[in-house]
């Protein structure tokens, strides 16, 4: 949302739109790295909030400030929301309700499949991307699930790294390209022999 900044009617419309979107059965979702992307507006008719990443302790403070929350909220803020990992994301929700504000920790899950599809590493990416251009997509996630099943191969191309250095004693972008490809031709040569490796 933050690339509104400067398109003052975009973001009128939007305030619009929360305010008279139930009546339409029109839902607005506003997602931004910044609590200072939304107006005061926005924050008073928002009536569901995701707290994905609690930040540093100055964000944590304004948040507590600008939603009300709690010490325990606060506490499970600083403690448990992280971002995602292998293991999920613990994220913090917060519901308007008729009767009350009710806020919870809660943890969403996504299987190795959509953990390699979400993956921004760059390492993954280089794989992944190598990889959809020789199997395609689906069957290039679905076997970097079964290989890598956090999601990432970036601890294995780390640990090849580390391995060439203590060889060749270099460590550069050539190393990691080296060790990249490497990773997807062994890949390559196993899907070759049998797709269902």
């Amino acid at each position: 949302f933050h690339r509104t900044s400067k398109a003052s009617a975009v973001r009128d419309q939007v305030i619009v739109d929360m305010r008279e979107g139930r009546k339409w059965r029109v839902q607005i979702a506003l997602i931004s790295q910044s609590l200072d992307d939304f107006s005061k507006n926005m924050i008073d008719f928002a009536t569901s909030i995701f707290i994905m990443d609690a930040g540093p302790e100055q964000s944590i403070r304004r948040t507590k400030e600008v939603f009300g929350l709690s010490p325990t909220a606060v506490s499970a803020l600083r403690n448990y929301v992280r971002g995602p990992s292998a293991k999920g994301a613990n994220f913090l929700a917060q519901f308007a309700t008729k009767d009350q504000m009710t806020t919870h920790l809660l943890t969403v899950t996504i299987g190795p499949v959509e953990l390699w599809a979400f993956s921004t590493t760059a390492e993954d990416v280089k794989i992944r991307n190598a990889l959809y251009q020789y199997i395609g997509p689906k069957k290039a996630r679905q076997l970097l699930a079964r290989i890598f099943p956090s999601g990432s191969a970036a601890k294995y191309v780390a640990m090849k790294m580390e391995s060439r250095k203590d060889e060749t004693g270099l460590l550069g972008g050539d190393e990691q390209r080296g060790v990249i490809d490497s990773v997807v031709k062994s890949i390559m040569d196993e899907y070759k022999k049998d797709p269902d490796f």
